[in-house]
């Protein structure tokens, strides 16, 4: 059987499908083979492959030496496409089964999600309970961090998701070098005006104001290899007789208990939440209302953010899922919240603030007692 042959004369749908079939049975007629060399089936099995080898394709060859290093072919010798494997050959048909025809296929593969078009009912309650969980342990999110990747010659989408990843965790070494808790909610949008932005809501104390905007800056630079576009004024803008240019990190930094100002940024993070989706009755699954009202995000904000090749949206470690699981937290969503004065409250903080003044109530007594 040359079933080489027959890959190469698989086309349209289905071809990822044949050429999984297709290795399958190559798989058991080189158990057929190995078979009928009972007396000696490792050398037998050595043999048909030191066969194979030596009338491989320069093609074939590079394939297999990959395969068996265990790299892409984007990490071995040779140019780095999208394209994929071309050839009838075995190596050809394994690489397509497993990466796929196509760079979508690819991607919703082997980089964690297909496109995102838009904010989830999932992303929309993990970025909110990541906000109540930071204000229930004491922090509000009081900063408002918008980078224009664009600026800086970054266009690609996922080597910006990744880029914008590294600003975070040098984000997370930052703060704790001051320690500081890391508390971030993080939102990748597109658009044509900035290109690929991200918008950060973040915990920094006044404090340390003029450093983290120092920090912002040099962090930039260094991971992009680019001058950060500074701000200029519409003013100086008239003045130069120059559009007024993007800049690359606008930060807007308000006062550490300003809750107000925290939930009205959120919203405006949240703003690219899909039409289609939908809240949930906590007391009837059967009822639901659509998240952009449960949300309260204003009509001038709801419009299509872009699609985005990875995750979205994402929040710190300090204040994700798992930290809050460990403490038993529940946010009011999850307890059955649908509507924006239920969700935007300074209730969790007036809870810390709670807890500290009873630990202190605690102190006193105990030192009164010795």
């Amino acid at each position: 059987m040359n079933w080489g042959k027959t890959m190469g004369s698989q086309s349209g749908e289905g071809r990822k499908g044949d050429d999984l079939t297709a290795f399958v049975r190559r798989h058991f007629e080189l158990q057929r083979s190995a078979a009928k060399n009972e007396a000696n089936p490792v050398a037998a099995d050595l043999k048909n492959e030191s066969d194979r080898e030596r009338h491989l394709s320069p093609v074939e060859a590079r394939l297999l030496t990959l395969r068996q290093a265990g790299l892409e072919r984007e990490d071995g010798p040779g140019p780095a496409d999208w394209d994929p494997a071309i050839g009838d050959g075995f190596e050809a048909s394994l690489q397509r089964a497993i990466f796929g025809w196509t760079k979508p296929e690819y991607q919703r593969t082997w980089e964690g999600r297909a496109g995102s078009t838009g904010i989830s009912t999932a992303d929309f309650q993990k970025a909110y309970n990541a906000v109540a969980f930071a204000n229930r342990t004491g922090t509000v999110m009081n900063v408002h961090a918008t980078l224009v990747w664009s600026t800086v010659g970054q266009t690609n989408g996922i080597a910006t998701a990744k880029i914008a990843g590294l600003f975070l965790e040098r984000f997370r070494k930052w703060s704790h070098e001051r320690d500081l808790p890391c508390r971030w909610v993080h939102v990748l949008e597109i658009s044509k005006k900035n290109g690929l932005h991200s918008h950060v809501l973040m915990h920094v104390p006044r404090v340390f104001e003029l450093d983290f905007r120092k920090w912002v800056r040099r962090c930039i630079g260094t991971l992009t290899g680019k001058t950060p576009v500074p701000r200029v004024t519409p003013g100086l803008a008239r003045k130069l007789h120059i559009a007024k240019p993007n800049h690359t990190a606008n930060l807007e930094v308000s006062a550490e208990t300003d809750i107000r100002a925290q939930w009205e940024v959120f919203t405006y993070l949240m703003k690219g939440i899909l039409p289609a989706a939908y809240a949930r009755d906590a007391d009837d699954r059967r009822k639901a209302r659509p998240l952009l009202d449960v949300a309260g995000i204003p009509e001038k904000y709801r419009r299509r953010q872009g699609e985005v090749l990875t995750k979205r949206v994402s929040v710190a470690r300090d204040i994700d899922r798992a930290s809050q699981a460990r403490v038993g937290f529940r946010s009011a969503y999850d307890d059955g919240a649908r509507d924006p004065g239920g969700l935007y409250v300074t209730d969790y903080l007036k809870s810390y603030e709670r807890d500290r003044e009873y630990e202190k109530m605690l102190q006193n007594i105990g030192q009164l007692e010795i």
